[in-house]
């Protein structure tokens, strides 16, 4: 996702196809390592839906901690200015109340812990979101006439 990041800042893509950029790679992404760690169970056991969910989410975890950290390197090392001309733009269209608050809220968007956070909750998020669907096609039933060896 922080691929797709670097794709919208460096080809300038639109929001709407950096979306279903996203959504794709998230669900090849879960589709693959899904398949691979229910291929891995016990064929006693199966792979339940929940279990599946479960390690979607667990998955998402660490994708949402690079994710983040990824975020706060673009927004505050690789292309800051580009950032600031971005919320500058998107602001400038904001009532002059809010214009005194711009600074505060950029240190605030700029900060690492809220970026890894937001990252880490927006992850979790597009996790579920997309594996609740993919998660139906990983799932395998248990085998009840295996052998118990």
């Amino acid at each position: 996702m922080f691929v797709v990041a670097l794709a919208e800042w460096g080809i300038g893509l639109s929001g709407g196809v950096g979306t279903l950029l996203t959504a794709i790679i998230l669900g090849v992404l879960i589709f693959v390592t899904g398949r691979r760690n229910a291929a891995m169970s016990s064929p006693q056991q199966g792979y339940p839906y929940g279990r599946a969910i479960g390690f979607v989410l667990a998955m998402m975890l660490f994708v949402g901690l690079v994710y983040g950290i990824g975020q706060y390197f673009l927004m505050n090392v690789i292309a800051p200015e580009y950032y600031d001309s971005q919320l500058a733009a998107y602001m400038s269209h904001m009532p002059a109340a809010y214009q005194e608050m711009l600074p505060t809220m950029l240190s605030m968007m700029k900060s690492p812990m809220l970026l890894i956070f937001s990252g880490i909750f927006a992850m979790e998020f597009w996790g579920l979101f997309v594996g609740l669907i993919v998660c139906a096609f990983v799932t395998r039933r248990p085998d009840i006439f295996a052998s118990q060896e």
